[in-house]
């Protein structure tokens, strides 16, 4: 299991770091200039990224490039190199120069992430828990009985009022100059039927 975090508090970011640290075989590993950092099994190898320009952590995997190559990428295309990104990740990427932190995931969502805005300021975590110790939310009782009726929750609603769930194929960018937070989707899901008769789907 692996756990990440971000706080712009350092204290925040420490508590909801080591909160998720749950065997002594978890490493924890913290990038330089910023309050981001990764609880990770040993195993994993291609988990953080840093030079005097970028700061980047990886829970998951991406397959189609190397954490070493994002940066020369996003110079040469910004923010669309997030879109072209193939695997199962979720991807915090921090532009040191203009303090911007950017979220990904991919686009089916294959990793958990959970944010809450709190403050003003973006708290980032894979657990629930290492937020609401911090912010103290109230619970979501709507969130909660359809949890208890259908088994799932069909949204980005979490059991926490003020914590939501990042869905697939989202992009959060995180100004730390203004506190200004937008969130967008790159990912659309299309289905387009075909115009086929029934005796041509049976020949199928």
């Amino acid at each position: 299991m692996v756990g990440i975090a971000f706080s712009d508090e350092k204290n925040e970011f420490e508590n909801m770091l080591t909160s998720q640290h749950h065997f002594p075989w978890h490493k924890l590993e913290k990038c330089d200039n910023i309050p981001l950092g990764i609880v990770r099994l040993d195993s994993l190898k291609d988990f953080k990224f840093e030079d005097e320009k970028y700061s980047i952590i990886l829970d998951g995997y991406i397959y189609n490039f190397k954490l070493d190559q994002i940066p020369k990428m996003f110079q040469e295309k910004g923010e669309k190199i997030f879109e072209i990104l193939e695997g199962e990740f979720v991807l915090l990427f921090y532009d040191r120069e203009k303090n911007i932190l950017f979220v990904v995931n991919d686009p089916f969502g294959l990793r958990r992430c959970y944010y809450s805005i709190f403050q003003n300021r973006l708290l980032i975590s894979t657990e629930t828990k290492a937020i609401a110790n911090i912010i103290k939310p109230k619970f979501d009782e709507k969130t909660v009985y359809g949890m208890i009726r259908f088994r799932r929750v069909f949204s980005d609603r979490t059991i926490f009022e003020e914590i939501r769930r990042f869905m697939p194929g989202n992009i959060i960018k995180y100004d730390r100059n203004t506190n200004r937070i937008e969130t967008k989707s790159y990912h659309q899901y299309q289905y387009k039927p075909e115009n086929i008769s029934e005796e041509e789907i049976a020949k199928k």
